[in-house]
């Protein structure tokens, strides 16, 4: 088997932050849960309109997975906005021709923007199935 080679790109980070591979200032923000990847989140805002949360909303940063899961409370927010979106049991699908989303979310005081191509989990010809799931009500969420 051999030892692993590094791949170009990748940083090992495992004993502190691996400065080369940032760009900017980290934003560190307490855990929710002690021991845990759990944050707060502060806000949702899609474009200039902000989601308005009825309650705390924790969320797990969880790089190993794609999707994002949320209140379905908050989905329907977000999708209201996507002209021909449709809810489909779990998740959502809508015209791939619709505008771009601009979807943010707000951890520790400071905005984070998605880009819009993450929300989107695959397509079939116009057909677009988003990366953003309903979570039955809860207030825990995902981010991938």
């Amino acid at each position: 088997m051999g030892k692993p080679q590094r791949q170009e790109g990748l940083s090992d980070c495992s004993r502190g932050v691996a400065s080369d591979a940032i760009d900017g200032e980290i934003n560190y923000v307490p855990s929710a849960v002690k021991n845990d990847w759990y944050v707060e989140i502060d806000g949702v805002q899609i474009g200039d309109v902000a989601v308005k949360l009825e309650e705390k909303h924790i969320g797990a940063l969880d790089t190993g997975t794609t999707g994002i899961y949320a209140p379905n409370a908050v989905l329907d927010a977000i999708f209201s906005t996507v002209q021909g979106a449709v809810f489909g049991g779990h998740g959502w699908s809508f015209p791939c021709s619709a505008p771009n989303l601009n979807l943010t979310l707000t951890i520790g005081g400071k905005p984070y923007p998605l880009y819009w191509g993450d929300l989107i989990w695959r397509s079939e010809g116009d057909v677009c199935y988003g990366n953003l799931y309903a979570n039955g009500g809860l207030t825990s969420n995902l981010q991938g």
